[in-house]
């Protein structure tokens, strides 16, 4: 079977795959935020965890009390028993040499997360021009899945809407799955793109087995094609839709991710979206990489 309409499979084992979420926390203004949407991805009949993940640098002994590694935890625990989230915290000091970025995705794969929520920005404020460096560093040097929340984000609501943006690859398709049967919960709104280039092809019939596997799972949605105008970036186009739907969370899958290599489209989609948005990683390379590091 072509890859083009190869359906979307997903085992009973893992649809029911305990998920782990790592909400990383260092007392920026976005970092309540993130935890929000952290609790908001667990599925409580599936006992999914939350880990709350903080670095602290020994070497910082001028911070005030407030952004103390004590008073963090102390602050974060009644924040997770208001939102009624049985959450461990793990706290991870920086070893000599080592940067803020290389420990939280140590400590991510020592936990084995699967998705990781940052904000966009740390304490030292938010740019536009570019993503704060925890959250780029987490896109292309982790195994986690990386959900990156804006200062712009909305509050999330019992119904989330979502936009899965696909450009029907292999990555893509693994994305959507994850998406449709790990993470959505009822009630949620998907909305699936596919953005292409002026007079690009348009293959309906790939987008009919996106419609096909929301009707199964009972998900309410849209499926549809959008061009872009003559010499607009693909990225444009997805946050053309993603604006005008006014959706909470922009999707993306990804593959090929590495330490000095993100798509450019997932890239500047993260960078100048309004939105909170996450990406999926390829679940094969994930596993590969996580196996090759294990030995």
């Amino acid at each position: 079977m072509s890859d083009s309409t190869h359906p979307f499979t997903l085992s009973k084992e893992q649809s029911k795959k305990k998920l782990r979420v790592g909400v990383a926390i260092d007392g920026s203004g976005v970092s309540e935020k993130a935890l929000l949407l952290g609790g908001r991805l667990l599925h409580p009949d599936r006992r999914d965890r939350i880990y709350i993940l903080h670095v602290a640098d020994p070497n910082k002994p001028w911070l005030p009390d407030t952004l103390t590694p004590d008073h963090l935890e102390h602050e974060y625990q009644l924040k997770c028993h208001d939102q009624q989230l049985d959450a461990v915290w793990y706290k991870k000091e920086k070893s000599k040499g080592q940067s803020t970025c290389e420990a939280l995705i140590e400590l991510t794969e020592e936990l084995q997360v699967d998705i990781l929520v940052v904000g966009s920005f740390g304490r030292k404020g938010e740019r536009i021009d570019m993503l704060g460096t925890v959250s780029d560093f987490s896109l292309r040097a982790g195994n986690s899945d990386v959900c990156i929340v804006k200062s712009t984000s909305y509050a999330l609501q019992n119904s989330v809407t979502w936009l899965f943006s696909t450009d029907d690859s292999h990555c893509a398709k693994a994305a959507f799955a994850a998406l449709l049967y790990q993470i959505l919960k009822p009630g949620d709104k998907l909305h699936v793109v596919w953005v292409t280039t002026e007079g690009g092809d348009f293959d309906n019939t790939a987008l009919q087995l996106y419609k096909d596997a929301m009707k199964a799972a009972k998900v309410e949605g849209t499926c549809f094609m959008s061009g872009t105008k003559a010499g607009e970036p693909i990225a444009d186009g997805i946050l053309t839709v993603a604006n005008k739907m006014d959706v909470d969370i922009l999707v993306m899958g990804i593959a090929g991710y590495g330490a000095a290599k993100l798509g450019s489209v997932s890239a500047e989609c993260c960078l100048r979206a309004r939105c909170t948005t996450l990406v999926i990683k390829d679940p094969y390379e994930v596993k590969e990489k996580r196996a090759i590091a294990s030995y």
